[in-house]
């Protein structure tokens, strides 16, 4: 439960932060609750010190974090890990070896958001710490962005703006989205709801995925196809998997080269999944 205390998030990336028992069991935040510790939230972590309580990981408990946002906590005090920390809530931030092994009473790393890729998971593994993280939590924030970035590109936005900033005017001749071809590589949580905005636009969809739905698939017209035959069938290529090993420079030269002359590339995904060298050859060649 988050309740917001203090100003808007956009006034600052500090924040700080209590965690709460629901005491009562009522599973509302109340009075009644027991604190079990403060803390501050700084570019994408909390740290969580003076907690006295380990919290079971077989049996459900609610927790209660109450965000209080605030201009005045120094990041320099915040930065600066504790021996009493239990808990890392994470956003971006990277929590390296180093940084789990200097806090021997964590028992939680709670990533909001889908890839743990920023999280030494090898480190966290040795020590017993429970990583966690967030299925569809931003999927739909991802996928209009992924739209809008979609848009930017065929109806050439960007260029526009631009010649129109230097004080110049010409007609920009952009593409249709409908009738095009979206090949969405990765077809989770985020690449569905991308699918379903773009069917919406009357984009015919394709997809790639190790993993099958047959159901999504039937319901939303979207066709499975190989990687190859997306590359070479896709106007638009839209990344959505996480990074692995087997992932990372997913989209190199050979891939690059499969693609339509002109074709866009829409990447949201983690950085690594696409070879920039490779992506740099393509575009100025």
């Amino acid at each position: 439960h988050v309740d917001k205390l203090g100003t808007s998030p956009t006034d600052s990336d500090v924040a700080a932060l209590k965690l709460y028992r629901d005491a009562d069991g009522n599973g509302n935040f109340s009075t009644a609750d027991q604190l079990l510790g403060s803390t501050t939230f700084v570019g994408g972590i909390a740290i969580f010190g003076a907690l006295n309580i380990v919290v079971p990981m077989n049996q459900p408990v609610m927790l209660f974090l109450v965000i209080n946002l605030s201009k005045t906590a120094s990041v320099g005090k915040t930065v600066g890990l504790q021996l009493g920390n239990h808990v890392y809530v994470v956003g971006n931030a990277k929590v390296p070896r180093r940084v789990i092994e200097q806090a021997p009473r964590l028992r939680l790393i709670a990533k909001y958001g889908v890839g743990v890729d920023n999280i030494d998971l090898a480190a966290a593994t040795e020590r017993g710490v429970l990583v966690t993280n967030a299925p569809g939590a931003n999927a739909v924030s991802v996928a209009e962005m992924t739209l809008g970035l979609l848009l930017s590109l065929a109806r050439r936005l960007k260029q526009t703006e631009r010649t129109v900033r230097e004080g110049g005017w010409r007609v920009t001749v952009g593409q249709e989205l409908s009738g095009r071809v979206l090949g969405i590589i990765g077809l989770g949580n985020i690449g569905k709801q991308v699918a379903i905005r773009a069917r919406a636009f009357g984009m015919r969809v394709i997809s790639n995925d190790i993993v099958d739905y047959p159901e999504f698939c039937r319901r939303h017209e979207v066709e499975p196809v190989g990687l190859d035959e997306l590359l070479s069938q896709a106007d638009v290529v839209s990344l959505h998997v996480p990074l692995t090993p087997l992932t990372r420079h997913l989209i190199s030269d050979p891939q690059l080269a499969r693609m339509k002359p002109g074709g866009l590339v829409i990447h949201t995904a983690r950085g690594g999944v696409v070879d920039e060298a490779a992506l740099y050859r393509s575009l100025v060649s």
